[in-house]
C-alpha cells in the first residue's frame, strides 16, 4: 500500500466519520422535533427510500428510548465539596488547598516580569562607568617587526639575544 493510498483511506475514514456525525445530528433534530416542516418531509421521504438510513434511525431511536427510560437523579447537595475534597487529597493539597501557601499562587507572568527587571538591572550595573565616557577607540594595529634574516638566529633587529650557544 502506497502513501497515497494510506492518505486516501484516512481521508475516506474522516469523511465517513463526519457524515455519521452529521447523520446523528439530523436524527437528533428529527427525534426532538427541531426540524422545519420542509426538512421533516425530506427526512420522511429519505426514511422511506433509503433502507440503510431507516435502519440507522431505528437504532438511534432504540438507543434514545433506552436513555429516556433511565431514572433521572439529582446530584447530592455536597457533590461539589466531595469532588474538591477528593482532588485535594489526590493532589496532596496542590488544588483546592486550605493552606494559604498553596492557595495563593503567583502567576508565571509576574515571575517572568520580575526576572526580566532583575536581569536588566544587573546588566545596567555591570556596565563600567569608563565605558560610558569613551567617545572613540583607537583601532589601529601595529605591524609586527620583521625578523633579521641576515643573522639567521631568529632575533629581531636591534635586539640582543638573551642566550647564544
Amino acid at each position: 500500500m502506497t502513501q497515497l493510498d494510506i492518505t486516501k483511506n484516512e481521508q475516506d475514514t474522516s469523511a465517513a466519520a463526519f457524515a455519521l456525525e452529521e447523520q446523528d445530528l439530523l436524527f437528533n433534530a428529527y427525534f426532538e422535533g427541531d426540524l422545519t416542516a420542509q426538512e421533516r418531509a425530506e427526512f420522511d421521504r429519505r426514511l422511506e427510500t433509503d433502507e440503510a438510513f431507516g435502519h440507522a434511525y431505528e437504532e438511534f431511536v432504540s438507543i434514545m428510548g433506552g436513555l429516556r427510560a433511565l431514572p433521572f437523579e439529582f446530584a447530592p447537595d455536597d457533590f461539589v465539596e466531595q469532588v474538591q475534597s477528593r482532588i485535594r487529597r489526590r493532589s496532596r493539597g496542590r488544588f483546592f488547598a486550605d493552606n494559604y501557601l498553596y492557595s495563593s499562587r503567583v502567576p508565571y507572568e509576574i515571575v517572568a516580569l520580575v526576572m526580566m527587571v532583575v536581569m536588566a538591572g544587573a546588566y545596567m550595573m555591570m556596565e563600567s562607568p569608563h565605558d560610558a565616557q569613551l567617545n572613540s577607540a583607537d583601532l589601529t594595529i601595529d605591524a609586527p617587526k620583521s625578523l633579521d634574516n641576515s643573522t639567521g638566529d631568529g632575533t629581531r633587529e636591534g635586539a640582543s639575544p638573551a642566550h647564544k650557544p
